[in-house]
């Protein structure tokens, strides 16, 4: 029950506090070879190519990272933390950057539901709708709760929010599109059902994949 609230209650993957380090690197313009890296490593690399790159940490970009936040770096078993984190990537070096905005913060999010996708697909067959299910909220949470912690950056907010229970409570004082949080509790319901059959499962000592594809609704 613990592993189904924290997972499916507050999805707000990537949804940051702020770090010194962000704050002083607003202190100077970016040049234009870091707005071209922050592009190509936030938008453009494959995930494994990203994580190569961030190995490496170069200087002059933001390479700071708490993983998925309030929710699981590997729900169930599947590894969404590298997803997770070139998500960070994209988000904090484009708001050092005062590039964040409504379509910039759609094109990180899309990539993250892309490298989420890729995750499942490397997973065994068998586990891969189970994945993909679990990946939908995921992505979903970012679309709905990513522009408010967006906007706070962009603003030098260092106030980090409470997680789920203000997620509930303030919903709408924090502007959350009406639509996009639709989708999200429309995802969230699929989600729980699958994840509280594979734990009911797993307590019960039987496998819990099933086909790819059977009797879900995977939307990619």
């Amino acid at each position: 029950m613990r592993l189904l609230v924290l997972l499916l209650v507050a999805v707000e993957v990537s949804a940051l506090p702020l770090h010194t380090s962000w704050l002083a690197s607003r202190a100077e313009a970016p040049t234009a070879d870091v707005i071209q890296k922050t592009d190509k490593y936030a938008l453009d690399l494959s995930l494994k190519e990203f994580n190569k790159v961030a190995e490496k940490k170069e200087p002059g970009l933001d390479w700071s990272t708490d993983g998925c936040s309030k929710v699981p770096d590997d729900p169930l078993g599947f590894p969404f933390k590298k997803a997770c984190e070139r998500h960070d990537f994209g988000y904090r070096n484009l708001a050092n950057q005062d590039r964040i905005n409504s379509d910039t913060r759609k094109q990180v999010d899309q990539r993250f539901r892309k490298d989420l996708k890729d995750t499942c697909s490397e997973q065994e067959k068998g586990t891969r709708t189970v994945c993909k299910v679990v990946a939908d909220t995921y992505y979903a949470g970012v679309r709905v709760f990513g522009g408010a912690h967006a906007k706070k950056k962009n603003n030098g907010n260092e106030a980090a929010k409470d997680g789920a229970k203000e997620e509930a409570a303030d919903i709408e004082a924090r502007d959350v599109d009406p639509e996009a949080y639709a989708e999200y509790l429309r995802r969230k319901a699929i989600s729980d059902a699958v994840v509280a059959d594979v734990l009911a499962r797993r307590e019960a000592g039987l496998p819990d994949t099933m086909e790819d594809g059977d009797e879900m609704e995977v939307r990619w």
